[in-house]
């Protein structure tokens, strides 16, 4: 494996602070190790192989959900024996900013602040 750690920007979709992929593809064609300043949910639904994160190197299976915190470098590398028919491996993926995590705690203690106000009257 290549050691080199490739840094990229995600996609950015005006007004939104996250995007979605429904992926398809073949074992090959998956990133090698990268990193990037957003969070990344990955939800694997067809494959298994080892999953790289940070220094961790862990076998993953079909079902397995996993959220990687933004720079960690990280990789997914899939068995060719674990692709469908159609020869591919698949998963799910969010990725966020950062900015939309900070923006949901302030407005989750500001939710809880008012509730907690009403509770005491």
């Amino acid at each position: 494996m290549d050691d080199a750690v490739i840094s990229y920007t995600l996609p950015e979709v005006k007004d939104h602070s996250f995007f979605f992929i429904s992926q398809h593809i073949a074992p090959s064609l998956e990133a090698k190790m990268h990193r990037h300043e957003a969070w990344e949910l990955y939800y694997v639904t067809g494959g298994n192989g080892v999953r790289m994160t940070g220094d961790t190197l862990m076998p993953f299976v079909e079902g397995d959900v996993v959220l990687i915190p933004p720079s960690m470098p990280h990789y997914w590398e899939y068995k060719p024996e674990s692709a469908n028919n159609a020869g591919e491996i698949t998963y799910l993926m969010v990725a966020f900013s950062p900015e939309l995590i900070r923006y949901s705690i302030k407005k989750r203690d500001s939710l809880l602040q008012n509730t907690e106000s009403r509770q005491k009257r």
